[in-house]
C-alpha cells in the first residue's frame, strides 16, 4: 500500500482522537492535496505551523496504529475476503472446506 493510501485509512481510523485544527490539516493536505501555503490561509496558521502539525500529527497516527493495529487487522480482514469471494465464485464440494476456514480466521481477527 502506497504512502498516501495508508494515510488515508490512518485518519479515517484514528481521525478523531487528533485535535480539531490536526485532522483538518491532515485532511486538507492528504486527501485534498493542498499545500502548506494554502492550508496556512485556510486554518490561519503559519506555514511552518502547518509543516509541524503534519509531522505531530503523522507521527501520532502511526503511533495509534503501531499500538491497536487496526489498519492492519482491516487490511487482513479484506484480503480474506477477496480470497473468501473467489472460493465462493469457483467454488466446488472441497472448496467449502476452505471457505469455512477463512470464515473461522477472520472472526478471530476481532
Amino acid at each position: 500500500m502506497d504512502k498516501l493510501s495508508k494515510t488515508s485509512l490512518l485518519i479515517d481510523f484514528y481521525g478523531d482522537l487528533l485535535t480539531d485544527k490536526q485532522k483538518s490539516a491532515m485532511i486538507l493536505h492528504h486527501e485534498q492535496d493542498m499545500s502548506f501555503g494554502e492550508i496556512s490561509e485556510n486554518l490561519n496558521i503559519s506555514r511552518q505551523a502547518v509543516y509541524d502539525t503534519l509531522k505531530r500529527s503523522e507521527k501520532l497516527l502511526d503511533n495509534y496504529e503501531s499500538k491497536l493495529g487496526l489498519v492492519e487487522k482491516f487490511e487482513a480482514q479484506k484480503a480474506k475476503l477477496n480470497e473468501l469471494k473467489n472460493i465462493i465464485i469457483n467454488s466446488n464440494m472441497e472448496d467449502k472446506s476452505k471457505a469455512l476456514k477463512i470464515i473461522d480466521d477472520l472472526l478471530e481477527i476481532y
